[in-house]
């Protein structure tokens, strides 16, 4: 092929989707001879990782973190006289080159299509890793760009392609579903050493059942029933210890110091940890006996996969997103949507019955093996852009 593709990430930060594309292209890399250039429309930590596998555009400049008073004012001059014109001149070279086919990663960039990318004459493949709460806080113009520019649409799970059937009216056949997909063989597996460190740094004592969540303290992810569903097991006897560990919170949110107050008025709350993000959240991973995802909303979380791939089963809530999709019957357990005390039930079963919950692990982790691994969503996604390329 000639022609390269043109690949458009919305951000390059450490995030779910920018992450599942640089794991694709660097698979793509490795296994095709196709020739891409990727422009992202946020700067961000994987932006050097983006440049290592072929040339790497921004569109805006990245806001310095923590800026002096001087240091902020250069930042809003550049972005008010420089960034238009570094803007004017790198689009320019992105159109002069010979694209035959532009692929965007996620539901953020029906406004680029439409300001900056009009004057593309190439078929246009959107993947879409977004359910609806998500599509409409991006507002109704970015998603007409969406649905007016893009030729075709891939689903990060079924939860997700029913929702563009159902509530925009995408025909059927306009999508294909590609779970997405972790690269198994890089989580780190973390050793007994590691882990039983993990729990001296955490302050929980050995032996105690760890209830794992993750991801920011806002509303969708439910980090409220989360802790609602420690009250709920708090309440029962149980012959064993408890502690709930939340990777991912911002311990300066308002959230954060509402839930800590109430556990303080429980006296719980020497039962759950707050850990914000950081650089090696599977060793925080290693100590989760159970992995409990209350989103209210979540196309198919990489951090359930991830935790599954450490033979952790899954509970989540049904009707909530593609997560029930990897765990059925097998992986965990889906419990009725935002139903606590169905939750708690599970909670408490798998603490009693370690057998059970050693064979859901095992179960989740060779799920992940075997279906979500890099290589296999990769070549689904290449077989998809192949249909488009063949076909000009």
């Amino acid at each position: 092929m000639s022609k390269k593709i043109l690949f458009i990430s919305n951000e390059a930060s450490r995030t779910g989707a920018p992450i599942v594309l640089l794991n694709f292209l660097k698979w793509l890399k490795e296994n095709t001879d196709l020739d891409f250039l990727i422009l992202s429309l946020n700067d961000g930590p994987l932006i050097k990782d983006f440049q290592k596998l072929a040339p790497t555009y921004t569109l805006k400049l990245k806001r310095p973190d923590n800026p002096t008073f001087s240091k902020y004012i250069a930042y809003k001059l550049k972005l008010r006289f420089i960034a238009p014109i570094k803007r004017y001149f790198l689009l320019k070279k992105i159109n002069s080159n010979d694209i035959g086919l532009v692929y965007a990663n996620t539901i953020a960039n029906g406004t680029a299509y439409h300001k900056y990318l009009s004057n593309i004459k190439a078929p246009l493949i959107t993947h879409i890793h977004e359910l609806d709460r998500v599509i409409k806080n991006y507002g109704e113009f970015n998603w007409e760009n969406v649905e007016k520019y893009s030729d075709h649409f891939i689903a990060a799970s079924g939860a997700v392609k029913q929702n563009l059937v159902d509530s925009y009216e995408i025909a059927e056949d306009k999508v294909d579903v590609v779970h997405s997909f972790v690269p198994v063989g890089n989580i780190a597996r973390v050793n007994e050493e590691r882990r039983r460190e993990m729990f001296q740094l955490l302050n929980i004592k050995e032996g105690t059942f760890v209830v794992g969540g993750v991801g920011a303290l806002g509303f969708r992810k439910g980090v409220d029933l989360f802790v609602q569903t420690l009250i709920k097991l708090s309440s029962l006897e149980l012959h064993r210890e408890v502690c709930f560990v939340w990777v991912g919170a911002n311990l300066d949110s308002p959230s954060y110091k509402t839930f800590i107050s109430d556990l303080k008025k429980l006296k719980l709350e020497h039962k759950i940890r707050f850990i914000e993000r950081v650089p090696n959240p599977a060793d925080y991973f290693s100590t989760f006996d159970v992995f409990l995802m209350t989103s209210r909303e979540d196309p198919f979380p990489l951090v359930c996969l991830e935790n599954a791939s450490l033979k952790t089963p899954v509970i989540c809530f049904e009707n909530a997103g593609g997560i029930s999709e990897f765990v059925e019957q097998d992986a965990g357990f889906v419990v009725p949507y935002l139903d606590i005390s169905a939750m708690t039930s599970k909670l408490e079963l798998l603490m009693k019955d370690e057998a059970l919950r050693k064979k859901l692990g095992e179960a989740a982790a060779q799920k992940v093996k075997v279906r979500h691994d890099v290589p296999i969503a990769s070549a689904e996604i290449k077989d998809i852009i192949m249909r488009f390329i063949d076909s000009q």
